[in-house]
């Protein structure tokens, strides 16, 4: 798995230079932008990455994860909606699936928190799931929900989360993870 992760992560390196993924464009009820930084460790060896994020929810309410390069290329998509998940990155075909932690992480090595990520980036529990937070009641300091601890470091005027990290313990088949997003820009409503 980890020879995965790095074959990918070498992948999108190279490709840095040479290409980009090509995406259509979204009609957005809400989206969030910022920087993303991700450390993914397992007991011998260590990977940083780090780039731009755009996260998009649709009217018929699919959420779209779009990484870049700090130049604003696009090296991932992941498109999720209820009962299925696709996957494009450069130089991978695109994958649809039903499970989006296995086919992330068959994919790029590891997966990312997509199940409750636009709950969380606003501070919020994910709905009809166990969790754990610190205070019991919004605004969070810390939520324990679905296998990952969200820690919100600073929020912003509005009271709305701005640096938030996301982590995981190494699985058998993962490697520990440690994601921080800076929130730069936020946008809810109707289009």
């Amino acid at each position: 798995m980890l020879k995965k992760l790095c074959l990918t992560i070498v992948s999108f390196s190279c490709l840095l230079l040479t290409g980009c993924l090509t995406t259509s464009s979204l009609t957005a009820m809400s989206s969030w932008e910022g920087r993303f930084s991700v450390i993914a460790q397992s007991a011998n060896h260590k990977e940083n990455h780090s780039g731009r994020f755009s996260l998009t929810t649709t009217n018929d309410a699919t959420q779209v994860l779009d990484l870049k390069t700090a130049l604003g290329n696009t090296l991932a998509r992941i498109e999720y909606a209820h009962d299925s998940i696709s996957v494009q990155a450069v130089g991978i075909e695109e994958t649809v699936g039903k499970d989006s932690n296995a086919l992330m992480s068959d994919l790029l090595g590891f997966s990312v928190p997509i199940d409750g990520l636009t709950f969380w980036i606003d501070g919020q529990v994910l709905p009809n799931t166990v969790y754990e937070s610190e205070p019991n009641t919004a605004p969070y300091q810390h939520i324990r929900q679905l296998g990952w601890d969200i820690t919100y470091r600073q929020y912003d005027d509005s009271g709305l989360p701005r640096r938030i990290v996301f982590e995981r313990k190494a699985t058998t088949s993962s490697p520990a993870l440690k994601i921080t997003l800076i929130i730069l820009e936020r946008r809810h409503g109707t289009p």
